[in-house]
């Protein structure tokens, strides 16, 4: 599982979109999170078809305004998407699952020592799970839209962007982390944590692999996995 080409330490950074495009996407994350953490969502969890709808508009929204923000400066989404030669699909894929129990493994830890330190999710808003078939389909839409989405905005565009800001990839790591997790406020405090912990982790092979179709893959699965099979985490 070798890198597609040189490591972290010998990027260059070079900003990706403009800096008052990246500004407005972080002041409405930042927005989104402080409004969620203040109480303006109540404790009772969303109807699910509105939400799972409205996630998937928002989803593609997002994905829209990222593209147009490195088109700006000349970029392509394959900017986003790999810095190195692209393998196949079929190891790409291999490379997500193989992330996912990485991932699994790791969240299922932080959360036995959140539980142990007594931080959860009171009072958050959370979310449904999906019940009878028209809410699952509608559900694995939604987990692919936010693994293809997000993963461009965050493991892509913002990875890159506070890499170019700080020069570090380590700082854009866990700067695109930090507002990953704000971005699931709603979902409460322990919630938040494990997002945060997710993000680094993804961000970790980002870096290293060059390339987020292998991490669109994990997070799909994840979504889809907690969703749909067992009602767990990343939710809880």
């Amino acid at each position: 599982m070798a890198p597609a080409s040189a490591g972290p330490a010998e990027q260059k950074h070079a900003n990706i979109a403009p800096v008052w495009h990246t500004s407005l996407l972080i002041l409405l994350f930042l927005a989104l999170g402080i409004g969620e953490m203040a109480g303006t969502r109540t404790s009772s969890p969303p109807a699910a078809l509105p939400f799972y709808l409205g996630a998937i508009v928002f989803e593609w929204v997002l994905f829209a305004y990222v593209w147009w923000g490195v088109r700006l400066k000349g970029n392509s989404l394959a900017t986003l998407v790999s810095r190195g030669q692209l393998p196949g699909f079929g190891r790409d894929a291999m490379i997500g699952v193989f992330i996912w129990v990485l991932w699994y493994v790791v969240e299922s830890f932080v959360g036995i020592g959140l539980s142990a330190v007594g931080i959860t999710n009171a009072g958050a808003q959370g979310t449904v799970f999906p019940h009878g078939a028209i809410q699952i389909a509608l559900w694995i839409v939604m987990a692919a839209s936010s693994g293809f989405s997000e993963e461009i905005a965050f493991r892509g565009y913002f990875l890159q962007q506070f890499s170019a800001w700080t020069g570090s990839t380590l700082a854009g790591i866990v700067l695109q982390a930090i507002l990953f997790g704000v971005g699931h406020a709603y979902l409460g405090v322990r919630q938040v944590v494990l997002i945060i912990v997710s993000g680094v982790l993804l961000g970790v092979f980002a870096g290293w692999l060059r390339n987020i179709r292998p991490l669109m893959v994990t997070h799909a699965w994840a979504d889809v996995f907690g969703g749909v099979i067992i009602h767990g985490l990343p939710y809880k």
